[in-house]
């Protein structure tokens, strides 16, 4: 179902750093639109993945092992949609290791379009019957079969001119809503003091000599 294409190596030589996987849309992926449901494409990466370990000579998941990887981040953004039988690429590198993690950014091409860009975080635990799962440092054998990508192949989209990541957002784009008051474009009320629109009402001192009945003299 699915075939390698290229690496940066040769294979198995050396601590890796990406893995390029040629996939194939199947019609089970589809979505009843009619092209790859949005959750595939994290399958995409992880079968990326699983490929990248291969080709280190190693497993992410060896049967009897105490050792695993659960995710803990994962992201994707979708610019293009895949349909039956596509095929397409799936290029993973590893883009930064810690002592117990290890981050991945990937990007699935058809040609020369950018299908998708996602990115996922792993973290070493330890698993043993009858315990919670607690991080663990990454073993040395298996953090020697790998190395952080230099290599950006990350293709700038149509808001992304430059390479640089998405366009900012304009300064203060929001629309005044019911309680987001515009310069001043309040209806004055009865005791708006920034407005003497008010009618006087019988006890108005404005008009106490026309209101009160009656006087000196009367």
């Amino acid at each position: 179902m699915t075939a390698s294409g290229p690496t940066g190596q040769g294979a198995g030589e050396g601590p890796q750093s990406e893995y390029i996987l040629r996939r194939r849309v199947q019609f089970y992926e589809l979505d009843s639109a009619g092209i790859v449901h949005f959750s595939t494409y994290l399958r995409y990466l992880e079968e990326a993945e699983h490929a990248l370990w291969r080709h280190a000579g190693l497993s992410i998941a060896p049967p009897g092992s105490e050792i695993g990887f659960p995710r803990v981040s994962v992201a994707c953004d979708y610019q293009k949609p895949l349909h039956f039988e596509d095929e397409f690429d799936v290029r993973i590198r590893v883009v930064a290791m810690t002592d117990k993690s290890m981050r991945y950014a990937c990007t699935l091409t058809m040609g020369d379009a950018t299908i998708a860009t996602a990115s996922m975080t792993i973290v070493c635990v330890r698993k043993r019957p009858g315990e919670r799962m607690r991080a663990a440092s990454i073993p040395a054998e298996i953090a020697a079969r790998f190395t952080v990508s230099t290599d950006d192949f990350r293709r700038p989209g149509p808001a992304d001119p430059a390479g640089a990541g998405p366009v900012d957002p304009p300064t203060d784009v929001r629309r005044p809503g019911p309680v987001d008051p515009a310069p001043d474009s309040r209806r004055p009320g009865p005791m708006d003091p920034a407005s003497d629109s008010r009618r006087p009402g019988p006890m108005d001192p404005a008009t106490m000599e026309a209101t009160t009945p009656g006087g000196n003299g009367a």
